[in-house]
């Protein structure tokens, strides 16, 4: 049976790119595990078709889409979503990060779902600039700015009050051509 896997954070290393298809010869998703070597402790979040697993022993069909999110560092309760988005956004991989961002903030509670939306349009001005679009980029920095300012200094970890320093420069920067280097996102 062939199952196409999305694995994150510590756990990309265990395919190219973080992803693939892994052939398997059980049945279950704690066989699929045991096939890749995921250990127990770092089996954290599972989906099977985009629906969260409940028990390891649910079982598997050809061609299913499994991701999996390691219990990773960040913050007691904090979203493995942020934890990836953020090393995605530190690597420069700016659209993946939004990508993985994004599907936190859609169930986010309310107070939480402007400072996701923030860090979201940060990371997508951030693949704007990548591709040489400043007008695009710019669209997306005043967005941030505006979606973060009601929040804390420091956030979830996040250090809001240096990014807000860097929104604030990026105009100008913009303008004047000066290259911009992404902000410390954590503390």
């Amino acid at each position: 049976m062939k199952i196409d896997v999305k694995l994150h954070a510590v756990l990309r290393d265990l395919l190219p790119e973080g992803r693939g298809e892994v052939e398997i010869a059980g049945q279950t998703v704690r066989d699929l595990l045991d096939t890749l070597g995921i250990d127990e402790e770092l089996r954290e979040l599972i989906t099977v078709n985009g629906e969260q697993v409940a028990d390891q022993s649910q079982e598997l069909h050809d061609g299913d889409k499994v991701e999996v999110f390691p219990a990773v560092a960040g913050g007691e309760g904090r979203s493995v979503y942020l934890d990836e988005g953020i090393r995605l956004f530190q690597r420069g991989e700016y659209f993946m990060a939004h990508e993985t961002l994004e599907e936190h903030w859609i169930e986010a509670p309310e107070q939480d779902r402007d400072f996701y939306q923030g860090l979201i349009h940060l990371a997508v001005a951030f693949h704007h600039y990548q591709r040489g679009n400043p007008r695009g980029a710019r669209s997306q920095f005043r967005k941030a700015a505006a979606r973060l300012s009601s929040y804390p200094d420091v956030h979830e970890g996040i250090d809001l009050a240096g990014i807000r320093r860097f929104l604030a420069q990026t105009d100008e920067r913009l303008e004047a051509g000066d290259p911009l280097d992404p902000p410390a996102i954590e503390l």
